[in-house]
């Protein structure tokens, strides 16, 4: 067994046997793509990531990162936001589990994120999730998508209550889709092509719909025929 504690931008790490946790030091700490150039580059195969106190996954921090085997990720209870890129073109990370703190998901953020099979999102005992903003391109282009849901519908696909923007493209070319999406009441804003080229079933939309950027994803604009209902 072998383990290792280094110090990278006044944050640490410490690895033992395959498995990291990554600890924040201070209220902003970002995992920064210098950060995870630093990690990667230990000679040990990496099965774990653990965050403790990190707000957030900075912008292309783990971007084009390729690995023969995939890394289980736990975003720990502090995580905020993963900015533009962060796991975009890569393929480590199969299943996401979000929580309750998570405040938005940016631009490109999964984006072509060819080993992505299941985002979770995780809520507080009252149900309630402090997501409000999907970036755009956030999710495009992942083919192996399969499954999204909150605590609350583990059977259903569905995007958690607080969400009140998903901005264009984001969930464009998710081809690995074969279910029902529901979409939440607290919903006002869905950008042009948000669900453009991708296999839902059927779109189940709320209530809280004020504005649709563009056309929604009818006829031409998907793959696979797709049924929307309106709240």
């Amino acid at each position: 067994y072998r383990s290792a504690k280094i110090r990278v931008n006044n944050s640490h790490f410490f690895v033992l046997t395959g498995e990291v946790e990554i600890y924040g030091a201070g209220s902003s700490f970002t995992i920064t793509k210098e950060f995870v150039d630093v990690l990667l580059s230990l000679d040990i195969e990496i099965t774990n990531i653990r965050l403790n106190g990190i707000l957030s996954v900075g912008k292309d921090a783990f971007r084009h990162v390729k690995g023969e085997g995939l890394i289980e990720f736990d975003f720990g209870d502090a995580l905020e936001s993963i900015d533009e890129y962060a796991f975009a073109q890569s393929n480590i990370i199969s299943i996401a589990e979000l929580p309750p703190s998570i405040k938005c998901i940016k631009n490109g953020a999964f984006f072509d994120c060819s080993s992505l099979l299941q985002v979770i999102f995780h809520l507080t005992e009252d149900d309630t999730t402090s997501l409000e903003y999907i970036g755009m391109s956030a999710f495009q282009d992942d083919t192996s998508l399969q499954v999204i849901y909150a605590d609350n519908t583990p059977n259903n696909s569905a995007l958690p209550e607080g969400l009140r923007k998903i901005d264009a493209y984001a969930f464009a070319r998710c081809t690995g889709f074969h279910t029902e999406l529901t979409l939440p009441d607290s919903l006002e804003t869905i950008g042009a092509y948000a669900f453009a080229w991708s296999s839902f079933t059927k779109l189940h939309l709320g209530c809280g719909l004020s504005t649709r950027s563009g056309r929604l994803p009818l006829g031409d604009d998907l793959e696979y025929p797709t049924k929307i209902t309106l709240c």
